[in-house]
């Protein structure tokens, strides 16, 4: 607000030196101004941005050039709204990035106001009537709509108003005619119209317009603002498309009503007096034509001129807010504010105005804010995303800011080492930027972020980015010699090119070598028994179990066999009848013919045998006739006996006999006791009898040749030719439950000689058959080996520390099956110590050995407490081959080799791998031997229950027995096996080992042999071949440190000497020790 002083002052006869004006607010602020003279004698001076309401005094003072003064005295009393912004109102020209903007304003005036918000412009006309002159009325908007009288109207019709001056019309022909400026057009946009009205009528025939652009003088499309009884909203497009909205609120009832009509989006509502009066939901509507726009006009259909008083009208291009409504319908009861949202980026400028009812205005200044969001980041990626050692990764973002443009953009990039850099990004092209990042010599995730900032200041970031450098490699060395002298070549290992990436290199009795090209690695699979078998012409085959049918024009065919298996370390031929004389023959040096180099057998028949009575006996049963029945490796007579089957199954190590009694076998035991044959049921032992032709050879033992009738119940027996020569063994079979295998009894054997023929009894003792639960098998074995590579040893005792501190046990080195762990069993306990013997021998001694792992093939898990099967090393003295029954003392074993948890124990193999301890006790020029132990044995921890498992010994047959497999390197060669390409800079040194030097690394450069300055690069699925770089380079006579321990050193490294290191951490370099003498 503002006030003008104006004074004419009239100099005598001197000049004036100074017009001046002394000014006190009515807080009593005085202040000093220069009056301006605008025309002679007249002095002015405005006084503006009042802030108060009250009486300023006032005096004006004179002086002339010779300081003549005079003066004079006035006051002038301001009753205006006073308006200022408050917070969080923007100050002027402030740069915001959020899209909203707060309008807080506090209008302080004595009468009541009305108060509104000009955003942006938005207010297209304001016609407060007021302002106006004999022609019509001033738009106070920035548009200068000005509003022409017609129909008779002048000054006359300006009337006293709501909020000062008001405008009358006599609802005949009075109308103001806004003009046709597009600043008046609404379009499809939302819109306000706002108007406070006072109706002479209480009711009108038709629609009395209140603001029109005329549609029915434009085909239809336009709009009517108007009353009738209440008010009355119309838009149209065309005819028939159009949206009528009546009101609720009678407003013909000569008072003054504020009405406001309002469309956002496809919401149209009317609100009278500040209150929402009604709505309706129609389809957006084009209502621009171009026509003049007019207050009052009742020259259409159904429409007449308005007859009262309208004030304050006022047209904006966007939909205010309830409370915008409400401070213009009565700011002193409704605050001024709006939260302007959903902007964009660009410049608003804002002003609010306020009247009071005596028709004092007063505005702000106008601000401006700019609306600046953050640089918007998009499009991020990196290409390739995943690369190899040394190659490049480029980095691309979009980057946009549509307000004050983009500044700069960056990328900040943290290293798998958590190393970090800030790199400038360039433009390349529309909104891209780019940066090349070359530093890929980490193996690992990179992670990267995006930052922008824009002219503005403002900064966004986008995070969460990332690529990949990725290696895959392995690199090995190795010498052609471990010792050289003269001028001998230093020549390094070729390495091997097989045409598949898993390629089988050597066979041996117990062991299969491979290659894997994709691993670089070879492999050693060793087994505690025979796998493979030689052929005369000295290959290797691997065993093959399989029982088949045999040809006619077999040799053995003419002898009634009719199937079996020449396919291994022996052979064996069954005929089809168990009934049939000799139906099995077992040829131990893998005849063809089963009448030489055999032993043939005949189970013929059941019995008891009391060795307390004399050996008295009683025959039960005689073989039944059966047929067999071949499954795979095994062929089964079922019904030998009642309830009883035989099978027989071909291992790699010998042939198993399985003596299956069922319930049905048990029930005629019980009835038929020994006792009622007048035998000893205590002594008494149930025998199968067996007829033997083992031909020129002879039986033995530890004690040597065996000869008469003999009993056996400690060990087997071994067939020898008549020079001594093993040709096959009968280990002590056992009986076991075949539901629980762990309830096993030992069998004793009788070999007796009658009328030229030899029987062997395989006898249990009736008291320990009838403690079983059945069915139960019987396991009488023949073997082509005197002894097993591996077996366990158990001991037993009521006191715990008793068992596990034992310094023998008892040997099961000939079972199926090994047990390990403990168990207390009633009140006795049982510790069980497994041994397996791997032969090694094929280990190369310049072998890297990257990893072993020990496979056992679960039978049973009876580990109610689960614990750690730990590998432990007694060698080179422990474990025995075969086993000794003090092997099973535990001071012999110590260290941890590697273990599993038996809580993990599943079907089929179960590995153990090696840790550095126990890959270091493998022995590359014999035979590795290890023991398995409880970890809870090792502690001394004794067992509350069953804390045991079982798995298959080599005695089972092929695909279940103990192995073990090694992976090693001894080539000299970089073996790219990821996926990536890789570069890398090769160094190839011979160092020398200064035992003298004080201090480590008392490794020294003797020969710099290859020191690249280039990167080379090494394909993926590739391999770098080392000796083709190296050899022929250096000789023994060129190294400078004479005779002693040298290593030829080789490492692949970054463009700063640091040696590569792949995804598992590993890094590229290798070396391999020599002498000189």
């Amino acid at each position: 607000s503002e006030a003008t002083i104006l004074a004419e002052i009239v100099p005598t006869d001197r000049n004036l030196s100074s017009v001046t004006v002394n000014i006190t607010t009515p807080n009593g602020t005085m202040g000093n101004y220069t009056m301006t003279e605008i025309i002679d004698n007249v002095y002015i001076y405005t006084l503006d941005n009042i802030s108060q309401n009250g009486q300023f005094n006032f005096t004006i003072w004179v002086t002339d050039i010779e300081n003549n003064t005079n003066s004079s005295t006035g006051n002038f009393t301001m009753i205006v709204p006073l308006l200022s912004f408050e917070t969080p109102t923007p100050s002027n020209y402030v740069i915001r990035n959020q899209n909203w903007v707060n309008v807080n304003v506090t209008v302080l005036d004595p009468l009541n106001t009305s108060a509104f918000i000009d955003w942006n412009y938005s207010l297209k006309g304001y016609w407060p009537m007021d302002l106006s002159n004999t022609t019509g009325i001033y738009d106070n908007s920035s548009y200068e709509n000005f509003g022409t009288f017609e129909g008779g109207m002048n000054a006359t019709n300006v009337k006293t108003g709501m909020f000062g001056a008001a405008l009358e019309f006599d609802g005949y022909d009075d109308d103001v005619d806004l003009g046709a400026n597009s600043s008046l057009s609404l379009g499809t946009g939302d819109f306000t119209f706002m108007i406070w009205e006072k109706s002479h009528q209480t009711s009108y025939d038709n629609k009395a317009v209140l603001l029109t652009n005329r549609p029915s003088d434009a085909s239809m499309k336009g709009y009517i603002f108007g009353v009738q009884n209440t008010p009355y909203l119309y838009l149209t497009q065309s005819t028939g498309n159009n949206i009528t909205l009546s009101g609720e609120t009678d407003v013909t009832d000569s008072a003054w009503h504020h009405i406001a009509f309002i469309r956002r989006g496809t919401n149209h509502s009317i609100y009278v007096d500040g209150a929402y009066d009604s709505g309706v939901t129609g389809s957006m509507k084009n209502i621009t034509n171009n026509q003049h726009t007019y207050l009052s006009y009742g020259h259409m259909g159904n429409c007449a001129y308005f007859d009262g008083v309208l004030d304050e009208p006022q047209l904006y291009n966007r939909a205010l807010s309830r409370e915008e409504i409400n401070a213009s319908y009565n700011n002193g009861l409704y605050l001024l504010y709006y939260n302007f949202t959903g902007l964009t980026e660009g410049d608003y400028s804002y002003s609010a105005h306020a009247m009071d009812t005596s028709g004092n205005m007063s505005q702000t200044e106008t601000r401006t804010v700019t609306i600046d969001f953050n640089p918007q980041i998009s499009n991020v990626s990196a290409a390739p995303h995943t690369v190899g050692f040394g190659y490049n990764v480029t980095i691309i973002a979009d980057v946009i800011d549509t307000g004050s443009g983009v500044s700069n953009v960056s990328v900040n990039i943290t290293s798998p080492d958590e190393a970090q850099g800030n790199y400038a990004m360039t433009w390349s092209s529309g909104d891209a930027y780019q940066y090349v990042f070359t530093d890929t010599w980490l193996a690992g995730q990179y992670n990267y972020t995006i930052w922008a900032t824009d002219n503005s200041s403002n900064i966004n970031s986008s995070s969460g980015h990332h690529f990949h450098v990725s290696a895959q490699a392995s690199m090995s060395i190795a010498t052609l010699k471990d010792s050289y002298s003269g001028s001998q070549y230093i020549n390094i290992t070729d390495p091997p090119n097989p045409p598949e990436n898993y390629t089988l290199v050597a066979r041996g009795f117990t062991w299969n070598t491979y290659y894997n090209a994709s691993s670089g690695q070879n492999i050693l699979e060793t087994y505690p028994g025979p796998v493979n078998y030689q052929e005369e012409n000295e290959t290797w085959i691997p065993i093959n179990n399989t029982i088949n049918s045999l040809s006619s024009d077999h040799p053995a065919y003419v002898y009634g066999y009719r199937t079996g298996n020449d396919q291994g370390l022996y052979g064996v031929y069954f005929k089809s009848n168990a009934q049939q004389e000799w139906p099995v023959a077992f040829t131990f040096n893998r005849s063809d013919d089963p009448t030489i180099h055999a032993i043939r057998s005949k189970l013929v028949g059941v019995g008891y045998v009391d060795p307390q009575s004399n050996w008295a006996y009683q025959y039960l049963q005689s073989v039944q006739s059966s047929q067999g029945q071949t499954n795979d490796y095994s062929i089964t007579y079922p019904g030998v006996f009642t309830g009883t089957d035989v099978t027989w199954s071909y291992g790699n190590t010998g042939l198993k006999e399985e003596i299956t009694l069922s319930n049905a076998t048990k029930t005629i035991l019980q009835n038929h006791p020994p006792s009622q044959y007048g035998l000893n049921n205590a002594s008494s032992y149930l025998v199968f009898i067996t007829k033997l032709d083992y031909q020129n050879l002879n039986l033995y033992n530890d004690s040597g040749l065996l000869d008469g009738n003999i009993t056996i119940s400690d060990i087997g027996v071994e067939f020898k030719n008549i020079l001594g020569q093993f040709k096959c063994a009968l280990p002590l079979g056992e009986a076991y439950e075949l539901n629980n295998e762990t309830a096993r009894q030992k069998l004793t054997y009788r070999i007796i000689h009658l009328n030229g023929n030899t029987y062997l009894l395989s006898g249990l003792d009736v008291s320990d058959l009838n403690a079983m639960t059945f069915p139960v098998v019987v396991d009488p074995t023949l073997t082509v080996y005197s002894s097993s590579n591996d077996g366990y040893i158990y001991a037993n005792n009521a006191n715990y520390n008793t068992v596990r501190n034992a310094t023998s046990g008892t040997v099961g080195s000939s079972a199926t099956t090994l047990y390990l762990g403990q168990r207390k069993f009633g009140s006795t306990y049982f510790v069980y110590r497994g041994f397996i013997l791997f032969n090694t021998t094929a280990l190369p001694s310049n072998a890297y050995i990257d990893n072993a792992t020990i496979s056992l093939y679960k039978n049973s898990d009876y580990s109610s407490t689960d614990f750690l099967l730990t590998v432990q090393n007694g060698q080179p003295t422990y474990p025995h081959s075969p086993l000794q029954s003090t092997d099973y003392n535990k001071d012999y074993y110590s260290g941890n080799g590697g273990s599993f948890n038996t809580s993990g124990f599943g079907s089929g193999y179960n590995n153990i791998n090696l840790n550095t301890n126990g890959i270091s006790w493998l022995n590359k020029t014999g035979w590795t031997k290890l023991c398995l132990r409880s970890n809870r044995d090792i502690n001394g921890n004794a067992p509350t229950g069953n804390e045991f498992v079982i798995v298959y010994a080599n005695e089972y047959g092929s695909g279940y027995q103990p192995k073990l497999v090694i992976n090693y390197r001894n080539q000299s060669k970089i073996k790219n096996t990821g996926s990536t390409n890789i570069k890398g800079y090769l160094l190839i040194q011979v160092q020398y080992y200064d035992s003298g030097k004080g201090v480590a690394p008392r490794w020294v450069v003797d020969n710099d042999t290859v020191n690249e300055t280039s990167p080379r690069t090494i394909n993926s699925g590739n391999q770098l071949a080392l000796d083709t770089i190296f050899n022929g380079k250096i000789r023994a006579s060129n190294l400078q440190h004479g005779t002693g321990t040298y290593r030829v050193y080789a490492a692949f490294r970054d463009p700063d000497g640091n040696i590569l290191k792949t995804n598992d951490g590993a890094e590229l370099k290798a070396w391999w020790q020599f002498s000189k003498t």
